[in-house]
């Protein structure tokens, strides 16, 4: 076949051309639901061509009016692959075209997108010399695809990543400033952008064939990408990726997340069937809150205490020691020994590690109360045993201590006094547990009567809540002009506190 046949049949079907030149030499093949995407690009860019030559059919001419693609995924189905594809077919098939690509996270774009771009790149259909076609048609830098006739300058795909902390003005220039003929935006993980890196959109794809390709895990139930399904869907076409449903996620995947979470629990709907959370009116830590916790901007304080959680694992389970700054969780580590000596060996490495610590709080049940005890004949003494069966402190409030320390980080995440890493496993894991009302008392929830794994991780970080911050910190007063701190004292005895260190 001649070239000319060759790429007009790619430019009308990115499958054709998926299998044609990607996927020529590779094991691997289209799942239906990648199958899905690339057909209903295909028909999406056609549709858009026919209309600038003005022989559109009815259809298309309407759907050459949607803003573009909008995938909403599960785990493990694909997307990135399905993305990467998009990316080198439209740079292959389009001249002078422009595609911006963006993410939540430079590692999103670079150890993800950009990574599955080269994979695919090296392992396209080999020319007549035994070289992969696509590396002779296109040059992968660290932030730039781009075609090599056009030698980077006018016919590329670009990473841009946004800065959170930036104003909503700065956020929109990230897709801001691009103008083609040909231009497709990538927004891969969009529920995770923020809504003004959208604001060019609303009336900047003007182009002959200008599209968002946007493909997400549905981590929020409120933002630009998740109403792209919802109540602005019929700007888009709208595809959803249950993992449940896709031949390359293993069943081992879903059976451990139903274990782990529960069937019905938002961390199963939004990683698996990749639906958005709902709101539960038991949760103890609603999943808002935590989401917006998720790498929270806090300026921590030079006395801001170090503490450390340990949460022995039992049957099975990991253990886990957390490092919390103040109001920051720093580091997570997991361990699968069942040896609790060889346990007690990784925590006292990482205190000695961190000598200015104020505090380790470690579970001392069953197992634990080993770990403990050695740590403490180890020389440790800044080691505190957290039986969480035991009395809570406030016995008005709370039937048990474990009640009071979930309590006591609810109001944290409540407060927006917290920033947790984000961590699949803390984040799920936190969202998983519920409470109820006993007589007057709030009880949370056990793992037997929530019927999931122990909740390893968010224990630990529960676990630090035994000790008050408050107390490891230098009096404020001391540090600030002397006539404020007087009145502070003054106002402070008039509320009927006394002393300095009541302030």
């Amino acid at each position: 076949m001649d070239p000319v046949s060759l790429f007009t049949g790619w430019i009308k079907s990115p499958l054709k051309f998926v299998n044609d030149v990607i996927l020529h030499n590779s094991s691997y093949t289209v799942t239906k639901q990648q199958e899905d995407g690339l057909i209903a690009l295909g028909k999406l860019v056609t549709a858009k061509i026919h209309v600038s030559k003005g022989t559109a059919s009815d259809e298309e001419k309407e759907l050459s009016k949607k803003m573009g693609i909008s995938i909403q995924s599960g785990h493990g189905t694909g997307k990135d692959a399905f993305l990467a594809w998009a990316i080198c077919w439209f740079l292959s098939c389009f001249p002078m075209c422009k595609i911006p690509c963006t993410a939540p996270t430079a590692d999103q774009l670079d150890a993800i997108l950009w990574s599955e771009i080269v994979k695919w790149i090296r392992n396209s259909k080999k020319d007549t010399d035994g070289v992969p076609i696509l590396s002779k048609w296109l040059t992968v830098q660290n932030r730039k695809v781009f075609f090599n006739e056009g030698g980077g300058k006018e016919w590329f795909a670009m990473a841009r990543t946004t800065n959170p902390k930036a104003s909503s003005e700065e956020q929109a220039e990230t897709l801001a400033g691009f103008h083609e003929d040909f231009m497709m935006i990538i927004g891969d993980e969009a529920s995770g952008l923020p809504d003004a890196v959208f604001k060019p959109l609303e009336g900047g794809l003007t182009g002959k064939v200008n599209l968002m390709l946007m493909a997400f895990n549905p981590t929020r139930n409120r933002g630009f990408a998740i109403e792209s399904q919802q109540k602005n869907r019929k700007d888009w076409i709208c595809l959803h990726w249950n993992s449940e449903d896709s031949e390359i996620v293993t069943r081992e995947f879903i059976d451990r997340m139903a274990r782990k979470y529960g069937k019905d629990s938002n961390p199963y709907r939004i990683r698996v069937r990749g639906l958005p959370p709902l709101a539960e009116s038991d949760a103890l830590i609603p999943w808002d809150w935590i989401q917006d916790a998720v790498d929270r901007d806090i300026i921590l304080a030079d006395d801001d205490p170090l503490i450390f959680g340990v949460d022995v694992g039992a049957g099975g389970d990991h253990s886990t020691i957390l490092r919390r700054q103040g109001p920051k969780v720093q580091e997570l580590k997991r361990f699968n020994t069942k040896d609790t000596m060889v346990l007690t060996g990784h925590v006292s490495l990482e205190l000695n590690d961190w000598e200015n610590y104020r505090a380790c709080c470690v579970d001392n049940i069953g197992i634990g109360l080993g770990v403990f005890n050695r740590l403490r004949e180890l020389g440790h003494s800044k080691v505190f045993a957290v039986d969480v069966r035991g009395t809570a402190r406030n016995q008005d409030k709370f039937p048990k201590l474990r009640d009071e320390l979930w309590w006591k980080l609810r109001e944290k995440f409540e407060e927006k006094s917290i920033s947790i890493p984000n961590d699949d496993d803390l984040i799920s894991q936190l969202s998983i547990m519920k409470w109820k009302p006993e007589g007057t008392k709030n009880k949370v929830l056990s793992k037997n009567e929530l019927g999931v794994d122990s909740p390893n991780d968010a224990d630990a970080l529960m676990m630090t809540m035994f000790i008050n911050d408050a107390a490891y910190r230098r009096p404020r007063e001391w540090e600030d002009d002397y006539e404020e701190a007087f009145w502070k004292q003054k106002n402070a005895k008039n509320r009927g506190i006394h002393g300095w260190m009541g302030v």
